[in-house]
């Protein structure tokens, strides 16, 4: 963020976690304390990783952003430098409005791909966010269903049981194969 005497090599040495998996995990943005200023620093810092330096360091970089439109303005754009953006929505006009406001800013940052994902959909939320996302412009990549297996790992800071939320990652691989052919999770 703010320090600026940090290569990128010293943010993966200093702050990279390795899972058992094998996927390299940084966290950003860490607000501490109340009223302790901009977080412009750690917006840049991100942008700065993405334009110049993991492609050099990962296939492929995802990117989990709090829920808003900031990362699209602080810095001159966090975003700038994606490929590919998810916008999240829970079943909610509000939502669908706030993807199709999403888009607008993405497209001016020139991000190539925008698109919709529904979440924890109940009966009936399918046919909401097809009606709705269609009505706003919004390319709807998939809607995936609430489930209890996935909200119970989420209250225990637990992983979800192999072979549990079935539906959920039947899902996902759809909007996997949405966002394109390249991309392998």
């Amino acid at each position: 963020g703010s320090r600026g005497d940090l290569t990128v090599d010293d943010v993966f040495d200093q702050f990279a976690c390795v899972t058992p998996a094998g996927v390299t995990l940084l966290s950003a943005l860490k607000v501490e304390h109340a009223a302790g200023g901009c977080t412009c620093g750690g917006h840049a810092t991100v942008r700065s990783l993405l334009s110049e330096s993991l492609d050099q360091r990962a296939d492929i970089t995802i990117v989990d952003m709090e829920a808003g439109l900031e990362h699209l303005s602080r810095s001159g754009g966090t975003l700038a430098y994606a490929d590919v953006l998810l916008v999240i929505m829970e079943p909610s006009r509000k939502a669908v409005l706030t993807a199709s406001r999403t888009l607008v800013l993405a497209e001016e940052l020139g991000i190539p791909r925008v698109y919709g994902v529904g979440n924890k959909a109940v009966d009936g939320d399918r046919e909401f966010f097809a009606e709705l996302c269609a009505e706003y412009g919004v390319d709807l990549a998939g809607v995936v269903p609430l489930d209890d297996d996935v909200a119970a790992a989420a209250k225990s800071s637990t992983s979800v049981p192999a072979g549990a939320a079935t539906a959920v990652r039947e899902e996902l691989d759809r909007v996997i194969d949405v966002v394109g052919p390249t991309v392998t999770v």
